[in-house]
Parts: structure tokens; sequence; C-alpha cells
């Protein structure tokens, strides 16, 4: 295969495409050297279990590409974390920063008021 990918700091890419990546192409993947890869919204993985086959399987046992992970999800709680650090094999390397405990919701409020000039 050609390599099509040269000196980049930073590839976004779905979790679609990764999974292709991590099935079809590891050799490739593997050779880029990445560093860091940023797993956005990584909750969905527990609700769409629907995308299991085509998606969120690229991401078990990540750890093996022997890169730093970070895991970005604002809306699980402690069990759910554990089981996500487990999916991706990171359970026993896990920081995790802030929670349910140590967040303020913000004080927003919204006025709705019927107007005849809508």
């Amino acid at each position: 295969m050609v390599n099509l990918v040269i000196g980049f700091d930073l590839l976004y890419i779905s979790i679609d495409a990764f999974n292709t990546l991590r099935q079809s192409y590891i050799h490739e993947l593997e050779s880029w050297g990445v560093k860091v890869i940023y797993i956005d919204e990584f909750h969905l993985c527990l609700g769409e279990t629907y995308r299991h086959d085509t998606s969120w399987q690229g991401l078990r046992n990540v750890k093996a590409l022997n890169t730093k992970i970070v895991i970005v999800t604002a809306t699980t709680n402690v069990t759910a974390t554990k089981m996500i650090a487990a999916y991706v094999g990171i359970q026993e390397n896990i920081i995790t920063i802030g929670g349910a405990s140590s967040y303020t919701v913000p004080n927003v409020a919204f006025t709705i008021r019927d107007s005849s000039n809508a």
C-alpha cells in the first residue's frame, strides 16, 4: 500500500474510520507513530451498541497501540468509567479529572414570553 499520510500533527477521524484502520490497515496505523489518541464522547459506546461491530470495537484494547489515550466524556458515573477503562485496556492506569461531586451546575435560566409579534 502507498503511504498517503505523510507529515501530519493531527488526524481527526470518525470512529468508523478508526475501526477500519484497526481492522484492515493496522500496519499503516502503527507506522504513523501516533503519540496520543483522543476519544471524544466515549460514553456513546455504552448506548450505541448497535454500532459496536462497525465502529466501537475499534477501540477495544486500544492500549495495544502503545500510545497515550485521553478519553473525553462528561456524562458517565464511576461504574461506567471503570467499564470504559477496562474496554480500552487501561483499567490499571486511569486518572479521572472532575466528576459529579465537583461539578457546579451553572446558574442559567430561560424566560419564555408569549409575543404577538412573533
